[in-house]
């Protein structure tokens, strides 16, 4: 990924894969809007849909990430997606003949909101002493910083900051990808972080969620059996 006037920020070894297949569809994204530039709301929309620009399997993955979040807010998802999508429509476009297309394709100016975004996303990263810029970084990233869309989109929504770094970091405690990857505390520690938490929103059931929304049958006349169970689990140490 080339990009004019962006140093290191899109040096991939500082990513985990999903958050870096999320940033190299922005030509692309940028492309399919006749925009010179790439801007914050280019990788929200990335984000949201991926699909939409070939992004790969691992921006999938990051999408599920950044879904999860935003839901877990309060956000209005679709709403947030058709608005970033109408918004990119609706910014000036030029049209570039001649020379090489691909090469076109390839040099687009870095806009100042996105590395904004993008240098709030590394230090984050360092707040939470993680190795990686995750996913959930960037869209803290864009909750911070993104003045053209996500700030306002989401204040019209109700939402704020806060609300999505409380979203951030109850995942996180509870089943985020730091945890899967085997970094404690929720840190993110491998470059396939989203994708190991994918796989327990795949393949686990997550039975706290399901009592909370009432899902479970109810246990009566196993009390004895209930206070045993919590006394056992309550444990440091736990017997097989």
């Amino acid at each position: 990924l080339r990009m004019a006037d962006s140093g290191d920020l899109f040096d991939s070894t500082r990513y985990t894969e999903a958050a870096f297949a999320t940033l190299a569809a922005l030509p692309a994204c940028a492309e399919s809007y006749s925009a010179t530039a790439v801007d914050a709301p280019m990788l929200l929309s990335i984000l949201l849909n991926p699909t939409k620009y070939q992004a790969g399997e691992a921006a999938i993955n990051a999408k599920a990430v950044a879904v999860k979040l935003l839901e877990d807010a309060g956000v209005d998802v679709d709403t947030l997606q058709t608005g970033v999508e109408d918004y990119l429509q609706r910014q000036p476009t030029v049209t570039v003949t001649g020379g090489d297309e691909s090469q076109g394709q390839q040099q687009k100016s870095l806009g100042n909101t996105l590395k904004e975004v993008m240098e709030t996303a590394n230090e984050v990263k360092m707040e939470l002493k993680d190795s990686y810029i995750s996913s959930e970084v960037l869209l803290l990233g864009l909750c911070a910083k993104d003045t053209k869309f996500t700030i306002n989109a989401l204040n019209e929504q109700g939402i704020s900051l806060d609300d999505i770094k409380a979203a951030v970091q109850a995942m996180r405690e509870k089943s985020g990808p730091g945890s899967a990857s085997g970094g404690g505390a929720g840190r993110v520690t491998s470059r396939s972080a989203e994708g190991l938490y994918d796989a327990l929103e795949k393949y686990g059931i997550d039975f706290t969620r399901n009592a909370e929304d009432g899902k479970l049958d109810p246990v009566i006349g196993r009390d004895d059996e209930i206070r045993r169970a919590i006394q056992i689990l309550s444990r440091r140490t736990k017997n097989n």
